[in-house]
């Protein structure tokens, strides 16, 4: 847990502070070697090319399976945001934790502006939610 855990902060962290895409995976992949015992198992996600390599609806709670969504959203993060969400929800599994992972990853790099608008719009108690957000940033910044 704590290596994914370590490797989705990491990546946000460096998207937030503006690090060199470069070099933001290769960051995140030390994280990796902290605990010895867990190593190979987070390395093979890692390495992995595709979200069925993974088998998200295998194994749900699985903590290095929703750390490649966040990998995954890294490494597509020029897509479309919706694109990106959709292909990890339609993969099935725990889809709610790793497309909220994913959208983390997605929106640090993107920005509000690339949420689709029509989620958006059917947010519950949108107009309050932003209210929170303003006054939270507001005391944040």
């Amino acid at each position: 847990c704590s290596i994914a855990v370590s490797v989705i902060v990491s990546i946000l962290w460096d998207l937030i502070n503006g690090t060199d895409e470069r070099y933001i995976l290769d960051r995140a992949k030390k994280f990796c070697y902290d605990y010895p015992e867990h190593t190979t198992e987070a390395i093979k996600y890692f390495n992995m090319s595709s979200l069925n390599e993974a088998k998200l609806n295998e194994q749900i709670g699985y903590v290095f399976k929703c750390m490649m969504c966040g990998l995954y959203a890294f490494i597509n993060r020029n897509k479309p945001y919706k694109e990106v969400i959709l292909d990890i929800i339609l993969q099935g599994g725990d889809a709610d934790t790793n497309a909220a992972v994913a959208g983390a990853i997605l929106g640090a790099h993107q920005g509000y502006n690339s949420l689709p608008q029509e989620w958006i719009s059917k947010i519950p108690f949108k107009n309050w939610l932003e209210d929170k957000l303003e006054i939270y940033l507001k005391n944040f910044y």
